[in-house]
């Protein structure tokens, strides 16, 4: 399946994951929902760093990722509904990221290798042209063009 094709191939994959829990992704499941998109690890941990962030931005305050929209539509909110599109989005960006090649695994090199990236001009700074860049490319998804429109604590 496509995370971006819209929801219905990503809640279907959700769907297909949630094995244990109905309504709630773990981290063993969603290592099963990521290698639905071709991204395979033997644990959580081996994941790419920007995939197992991806875990954490979705799944927000809660201990594991609500899908409860996908795995039961008929009594999902309309906001509910909302989240898990964006997550579904989000996790789109993550693995074309990927596939592009961010796939660095731990945070260390994950880092480095957004530097590297990010530094156009190879002159060992970063510019703020350079830093919208590193952001974006650490995430893994569009965060933002401009420093203006960028989160504050990006900005500082």
């Amino acid at each position: 399946p496509n995370p971006g094709t819209g929801p219905s191939p990503c809640f279907q994959a959700l769907v297909q994951a949630d094995t244990s829990s109905p309504g709630v992704l773990s981290k063993a499941e969603y290592l099963q929902f990521m290698g639905s998109f071709g991204i395979e690890a033997s644990t959580f941990e081996a994941l790419p760093y920007i995939v197992n962030d991806n875990y954490d931005w979705i799944r927000g305050l809660d201990e594991e990722v609500d899908i409860s929209a996908a795995t039961a539509p008929q009594s999902a909110t309309t906001d509910s509904t909302a989240l898990l599109t964006a997550s579904c989005e989000r996790t789109a960006g993550i693995v074309g990221s990927v596939e592009a090649g961010n796939n660095n695994i731990p945070l260390e090199s994950h880092c480095y290798a957004a530097f590297t990236t990010a530094d156009a001009d190879a002159n060992d700074l970063v510019n703020q042209a350079e830093y919208i860049t590193f952001v974006n490319t650490f995430l893994g998804v569009q965060h933002s063009t401009t420093f203006s429109t960028m989160h504050p604590q990006f900005q500082q």
